[in-house]
């Protein structure tokens, strides 16, 4: 039998006989059920959507912060905040930023306090800097669509997003010259999220990455004053200010930070685009708003 016929035949044999499932506890941890090892439905992505909004109602699931991302090279990655959105499809707090290392586990960042569905109170970072390149853009999509994967295993819906950036590489054709490019594709991250959020609330589909071709088009009109070309010489006058103003906010190697470490040299660690990277710890001070170590050992060596 060919693989695609065999593929056929195994979906007809389902349909015929369904899987039955036994009750069960579980706890999302110690004591998992076997139902959680089924093979990953075949439906339409957004149709599974729609049948966990009608499942979950509105409010999604209860939120938890201790998922393995290290493993899978995101370690370091989610802020608490965005552990705590991330469970609640309806959420428009959920932001881009929220998965953008840089804003992890800085102790000078503001905090406020929020009210949980028990009556309880907790503090989250309120106060996080902006995704200002493009590696850092595509670091904290990664770690979002993987926190996503962990959370909600039936939500797509930042697969998609996924989807539509790599299919128009990132957008090049529009942003290739825009210094800005990563502050634009961050902003446009946030607003498919906030429609999202929106369309789960009303138990509407997600936006597909076909979707967001249109969407993109779209968004992209309304703000072209973004798009325009950079006047010549707007960044020249003082050289050394203007080296500052194009050097990346942050050349410190995440994956050095990270506990699973850089397998590249010191003195060889770079970027895909080619710039140089340091190893050396990115771990926020206390009392120095936005001051990292910056010593020769790791953030897990951090003391």
């Amino acid at each position: 039998m060919q693989v695609s016929a065999k593929l056929t035949f195994n979906a007809q044999q389902l349909i015929a006989s369904p899987v039955a499932v036994p009750a069960g506890l579980d706890d999302r941890r110690d004591h998992l059920h076997p139902a959680r090892f089924l093979g990953g439905a075949s439906c339409s992505a957004q149709a599974l959507w729609l049948k966990a909004r009608e499942v979950l109602g509105a409010k999604g699931v209860v939120a938890l912060g201790n998922y393995d991302l290290d493993s899978l090279g995101c370690g370091g990655c989610v802020t608490p905040k965005g552990w705590l959105e991330l469970h609640n499809p309806s959420s428009t707090e959920l932001k881009l930023k929220l998965f953008h290392m840089p804003n992890v586990g800085g102790s000078s960042l503001a905090s406020k306090k929020v009210s949980v569905s028990d009556g309880s109170s907790l503090s989250i970072n309120d106060d996080f800097s902006e995704v200002l390149d493009l590696e850092g853009f595509r670091s904290a999509l990664n770690a979002l669509r993987e926190a996503m994967s962990s959370a909600l295993p039936w939500n797509r819906s930042v697969g998609a997003i996924m989807g539509f950036m790599v299919n128009s590489a990132y957008c090049q054709s529009d942003l290739l010259s825009n210094t800005k490019r990563a502050a634009i594709l961050t902003e446009f991250v946030d607003y498919v999220l906030s429609r999202n959020a929106l369309n789960w609330e009303n138990a509407q589909p997600f936006l597909s990455t076909d979707d967001l071709s249109h969407v993109w088009t779209t968004w992209k009109g309304k703000r072209a004053s973004s798009f325009q070309p950079e006047k010549k010489g707007s960044s020249q006058g003082n050289s050394s200010s203007s080296q500052q103003t194009r050097r990346p906010r942050d050349d410190i190697c995440r994956r050095f930070n990270s506990p699973t470490g850089c397998p590249n040299k010191a003195d060889s660690c770079k970027t895909l685009l080619g710039s140089k990277l340091r190893h050396v710890c990115n771990y926020f001070l206390p009392g120095g708003r936005g001051k990292k170590c910056e010593k020769d050992h790791s953030r897990p060596d951090h003391k």
